[in-house]
């Protein structure tokens, strides 16, 4: 019974010995009384719905669940365009954080806690010992993909993929000027973390990393009511460093529009940089670090364009 009333923190011990007889919790696969003393190798069974669980047990002191309010809540299930057992995928809108840059923010983290616990892939009690988290990080204001880990065996695989690079992504990015030709760059990122922000050097520097990032033109349009030119790009990391892009965009002197913190004059529709998350791409052989998420070999996943990114591609279309 102390094992019991230990494990049901809210639970009187009324409702313990009503469970023990109805054979609602069984000893070894019998019946028990709660009197008795149990040994190493003993199995206690538990029948009870999860919600009947979650109530009795009461929530950890080491847990403190999100507090989201209903327009946040449809606001992240509507980002939500795919989930199964192990993952899920969140068309994230700009100017919400991927994480906590405040002990008081709200960011996907707990919005994707908060949504798994009204759909029962979890409980609160099993925050105790896993809690869901995301693998791939957007800054505030740029939108698109982000995966979310549910387990952790799916957690493990991601954050392992994204380390040897076997999950491709790719943006898609408005840049100030004109590129015409497919590149590869390589430079050396290094951040200030006083200003929050990163400069890429062609050489090395102390302090500095290697970073990769393969940028493709898809058109030139010129900006509207400007005469300055812009190119619709297709951008892949190979590496994925904070303000990669947007700081080697700024490198080579195009900027993404909307990115006044790296340099950028221009801006359409949103407020911040024209950056979107656009795919990601699971390795095509199933052997090649996929395990539990094997049946995602070879998968691409798209993220819609949002509203104000897809305002600014019709603009310039309309050109």
């Amino acid at each position: 019974m102390r094992l019991l009333e230990k494990y049901f923190k809210a639970a009187d011990r009324s409702f313990l010995y009503k469970m023990l007889r109805k054979k609602n919790i069984l000893l070894n696969d019998h019946k028990a009384s709660g009197k008795e003393i149990l040994e190493a190798g003993d199995t206690i069974t538990i029948y009870m719905a999860d919600s009947t669980i979650e109530k009795f047990r009461g929530v950890p002191e080491s847990v403190k669940l999100p507090s989201v309010s209903e327009p946040e809540r449809t606001m992240f299930d509507r980002s939500v365009f795919y989930e199964d057992d192990h993952i899920i995928l969140i068309n994230k809108p700009a100017g919400v954080l991927s994480q906590r840059a405040k002990p008081n923010d709200l960011s996907l983290v707990e919005l994707m806690t908060d949504h798994m616990i009204r759909n029962r892939s979890i409980t609160a009690s099993s925050l105790e010992t896993f809690k869901p988290g995301i693998v791939s990080r957007l800054d505030r204001n740029t939108s698109g993909i982000v995966i979310g880990g549910k387990t952790l065996p799916a957690l493990q695989e991601l954050n392992e993929l994204i380390r040897s690079h076997k999950l491709r992504k790719i943006y898609e990015a408005i840049i100030e000027g004109k590129i015409t030709k497919h590149r590869t760059l390589n430079g050396y990122w290094r951040k200030n973390s006083e200003s929050n922000t990163v400069t890429i050097a062609p050489k090395p520097v102390e302090g500095g990393s290697l970073v990769t990032t393969i940028i493709s033109p898809i058109k030139t349009c010129q900006l509207p009511g400007h005469r300055s030119l812009c190119t619709v790009t297709e951008v892949e990391i190979i590496t994925g460093k904070s303000h990669q892009i947007r700081a080697h965009m700024t490198a080579i002197g195009h900027p993404i529009i909307g990115d006044t913190k790296y340099g950028a004059r221009e801006a359409l529709y949103r407020r911040g940089q024209l950056l979107h998350a656009r795919k990601i791409i699971f390795p095509a052989d199933a052997r090649d670090g996929l395990e539990t998420l094997s049946y995602l070999a070879g998968k691409e996943f798209t993220a819609a364009y949002p509203k104000d990114y897809a305002a600014s591609l019709k603009a310039l279309e309309a050109l």
